[in-house]
């Protein structure tokens, strides 16, 4: 799970990056894709951000949008196991939803209603 620090570096850095959409585009000389070999330096090159004409990294978002793109390496696969980590919650919670309902045998729906005047406080771990 991720910590409230990380999600607030994945959030300062998504707000100080090119606001979306983005999109990607390859140059090549001399080859197709499947054609390159190591150390093959004819094929092109892969841009990552680029520096309009004219202007330096401090002029533009340069260092903003690099951070962005290099942090996603690494914050795209802990989101995603935070995301599957959360869907497993959910999976535990319905199936403790479908108990109470079969015990009590009301919908949930009847059960938030029939204790709406019950104050819950805060979640565990809060």
């Amino acid at each position: 799970m991720l910590t409230e620090e990380q999600l607030r570096e994945i959030a300062t850095s998504e707000a100080a990056a090119t606001p979306a959409p983005w999109t990607w585009g390859m140059r090549y000389i001399g080859h197709y894709p499947h054609d390159w070999r190591p150390g093959d330096e004819s094929m092109g090159y892969w841009k990552i951000a680029q520096i309009p004409d004219g202007q330096t990294a401090e002029d533009s978002q340069w260092e903003n949008d690099t951070t962005f793109i290099a942090g996603a390496r690494t914050w795209v696969p802990q989101l995603l196991a935070m995301v599957r980590e959360q869907e497993q919650l959910v999976l535990v919670l319905r199936r403790q939803v479908g108990t109470l309902e079969a015990i009590l045998g009301k919908t949930w729906d009847q059960i938030q209603q029939e204790t709406s005047h019950v104050d819950r406080g805060t979640a565990a771990g809060d």
